[in-house]
Formats: C-alpha cells, structure tokens, sequence
C-alpha cells in the first residue's frame, strides 16, 4: 500500500515538473529541456530531487 502511494505521488511530480520545464518562457534550448524532462522521468526520484533542488532556478 505504502508503496503504491509512493509510486503514485513520483509520477505525479515527475509530469508536474516536466509541464514546469515546458511551460516556462525562458529562452533555455529545447535540446536542454528534453533532456532534462527525461532525467527526471527516467530516474525517478533521484531526477525529481536534482530537478527541484538544483535545476529548476537555473532553467529561468
């Protein structure tokens, strides 16, 4: 059950921060943006903690 929940609430903040990432009107390259979105929806967790920690001010 703990499990699932955790699993759940990944997938819901790996699409959310992948919708940031493109939504945003910064003038960032859309190769970068790619390859962000797949760092944090291929490693899960680890990417969504880089993603919101260190990368999502730099992409501004």
């Amino acid at each position: 059950m703990l499990a699932s929940i955790v699993y759940w609430v990944g997938v819901i903040l790996a699409v959310y921060a992948v919708y940031e990432i493109f939504a945003k009107k910064a003038a960032t390259e859309m190769w970068v943006k790619v390859l962000v979105s797949l760092l944090v929806l291929c490693t899960s967790w680890i990417g969504l903690v880089v993603y919101f920690l260190f990368l999502r001010n730099k992409l501004k």
